[in-house]
């Protein structure tokens, strides 16, 4: 039979965070080697086709809101002098639709208006969506789902 072992949560919780909740340095340089190495092994290209793809599967297969990450700990990503970002769908019904997905080779000009501005994946769909494409993925509903996680 296995040992138990009793874990002290506090003791757990000073040695990753710092004393304004924000990850210890340590912690956010592990994290974000972990996210480049994701990032270089399973992002799709930058096309039109992908980003479409994604934004409606988020919102019109899974009911999410497509949310667009640039950067990590205050440092964009940028592997090789080539961008990254983390596109995220929020809610939703958590499907294998609402996957998250890296992006590689994003044009700077989109990174920084990403950076800047809320609700990309709206100014996104209108740039490279089709007319019918708009209307499904504004026409769909968000369902927020949530699981309640043993303690």
């Amino acid at each position: 039979m296995p040992e138990l072992r009793i874990i002290d949560e506090d003791a757990v919780r000073e040695k990753i965070f710092d004393e304004h909740g924000k990850f210890k340095e340590m912690w956010r340089k592990l994290v974000r080697e972990r996210m480049e190495e994701r990032a270089v092994t399973r992002a799709k290209p930058w096309t039109r086709e992908n980003v479409v793809s994604f934004i409606y599967n988020c919102r019109v297969r899974d009911n999410g809101i497509p949310v667009f990450k640039t950067h990590y700990g205050g440092q964009p990503f940028v592997i090789d002098s080539s961008h990254y970002v983390l596109a995220v769908c929020w809610f939703g019904k958590n499907t294998p639709y609402g996957r998250s997905q890296w992006f590689s080779n994003v044009p700077k000009d989109l990174v920084d208006r990403m950076a800047k501005e809320k609700g990309d994946w709206r100014w996104l769909c209108d740039k490279y969506c089709t007319t019918e494409q708009k209307e499904e993925i504004y026409g769909a509903p968000v369902i927020a789902t949530y699981r309640i996680m043993p303690r």
